[in-house]
Parts: structure tokens; C-alpha cells; sequence
């Protein structure tokens, strides 16, 4: 049964005897549509065929499995060089440390040797596109504006010989929070020390006026020496200044009945 129909020329006449049917037992639409009398038999046929349509769609699980394609989907560009070994700017990469609908990230060191510190390399995960690029810099200029200890430093950023962007990140040696629960066994007072951690990271965020929309277990690592790092502020949001103050006046007053 074909699904695409052009909307009837009196949709609201239409609609509104389609909600009547749509709330009646399916044992009672006979006698309903029998009632039916004067201008709304105009639109009896119309209220037929919608009605058996939602029959076939819940009959057929409508949304149960993707359409086939006609033509499979042409490979996505493979930026190539995206391996251990390979350089970007004056970064070798070292190995993946993770990877998310647009990106990868990468361990990484300087390659002239001046710099002993690792970080972490953000790239491009299938391509390198401007769409990615203006991602990149948007959250450049949010993590220039974000200096806590329990959130993960920006160091650099800039784009190798090829013109690809790339965002170095302070390297964090932890574990995803909800990890570092279970293996260390915490209890509920440990735990809630390291969600005051999570809140006065992310209310401190907000005093910069950044709202970061991917808080999860993923993205907050605890260090060994038991310290939060919030990472990843890939599709973080700039706010106006009385949203900001919102945010903060219900992040401290969390913080306030928590402690006490």
C-alpha cells in the first residue's frame, strides 16, 4: 500500500472526523462510519482509506526495519593518514584513545622533541570537511575560555601542511567515571564527592556562559589520584548572559544542599 497521498482539498473537516475514528474500538467503526450523515459523507471515503493506512502501518511495523536502497551508498573519504605513526602539524600520532560520530582522538607527541608532554589529538574521524573545520574552531574558542581543574585544558590548535584542522587537548589518564565506580568499589559518599567535582566543573562553565549538551560517563574521566576531568565540549553551546545566571543559581544551590 502506497503511503504518499496528496492531503485531501478539506483537511480540517477531514481531521476532525479522523480523530473521532481514531478514538473509537475497531469493533465500533462500522456502525461510526454508518452514522455518518449530510456534509460528512462527503468525507467518508477520505476517513476510509486514512484509517486503513494506520491499520497497514501497524500492521507491517512501519518503522521496523530501514527501506532497501536502490543503489548501496558510495565509501566514505578516508582521510588516509590517520594512523599510529602518522604526523599532523607537529604531532606523531601514538594510538586512538577514542572515537565519536564525527571525530577521533588520538595520543599524541611533539615530533621535534622539545615538548616531553603528551596530548590528546582531535581529528576528523571519516573526513575533513568545513563543516568539521567550523565544529573545530567553534569549540577552540569555547575551551580558550575555560581554565578549571577539572576540566580538560585546550594547548593547541592549527592545521598541517595538507590545510586540515586539527585540536590538541591536555592527555588524561583516568577512566570513565561510572568505571572508576565499580572497580574501586565506591560507596554512595565517595561518589557523590565525585559528582561535586562533575557540578563545580560544569557550573563553572556556565559562568562562562557554555552549556556543554554531552554530559556522560564517557566524557568525565577520574584521574588515579581520584580527580574529575570533564573532556569533550565537541557540541558545547554559547548562552546569553540571564540563561548563564539561571544555570549558576541552580548549579550552586546543587552544590550548597549537597554539601550540607
Amino acid at each position: 500500500m502506497s503511503l504518499s497521498r496528496d492531503p485531501p482539498s478539506d483537511w480540517p473537516a477531514v481531521s476532525e472526523l479522523l480523530d473521532e475514528a481514531l478514538a473509537l474500538p475497531a469493533h465500533e467503526l462500522d456502525a461510526w462510519f454508518a452514522s455518518l450523515q449530510g456534509a460528512q459523507l462527503a468525507y467518508k471515503d477520505e476517513v476510509r482509506t486514512l484509517m486503513a493506512l494506520r491499520t497497514y502501518v501497524d500492521r507491517e511495523n512501519f518503522l521496523g526495519q530501514l527501506p532497501a536502497l536502490k543503489h548501496p551508498l558510495p565509501p566514505l573519504p578516508n582521510p588516509g593518514d590517520a594512523v599510529a605513526g602518522a604526523v599532523v602539524g607537529p604531532y606523531r600520532l601514538i594510538a586512538e584513545l577514542g572515537r565519536g560520530g564525527m571525530s577521533t582522538v588520538w595520543l599524541a607527541e611533539h615530533t621535534d622533541g622539545r615538548f616531553r608532554r603528551r596530548v590528546a589529538l582531535k581529528l576528523a574521524r571519516t573526513a575533513w570537511d568545513h563543516s568539521f573545520s567550523e565544529r573545530l574552531t567553534r569549540e577552540r574558542s569555547i575551551l580558550e575560555s575555560l581554565e578549571h581543574p577539572h576540566i580538560a585544558r585546550f594547548l593547541d590548535a592549527g592545521q598541517d601542511e595538507a590545510g586540515r584542522p586539527y585540536l590538541a587537548l591536555e592527555h588524561v589518564d583516568g577512566k570513565a567515571i561510572d568505571a572508576y565506580c565499580e572497580e574501586h568499589r565506591l560507596g554512595i559518599r565517595e561518589r557523590l564527592r565525585l559528582l561535586l567535582q562533575v557540578c563545580e566543573a560544569v557550573a563553572y562553565a556556565h559562568t562562562q556562559l557554555v552549556i556543554h549538551r554531552d554530559l556522560k560517563p564517557a566524557n568525565i574521566l577520574v584521574t588515579p589520584q581520584g580527580q574529575v576531568k570533564l573532556l569533550d565540549f565537541g557540541i558545547a553551546k554559547l548562552m546569553d548572559a540571564f540563561l548563564a545566571g539561571v544555570f549558576c543559581a541552580c548549579a550552586m544551590g546543587v552544590l550548597c544542599d549537597v554539601r550540607r
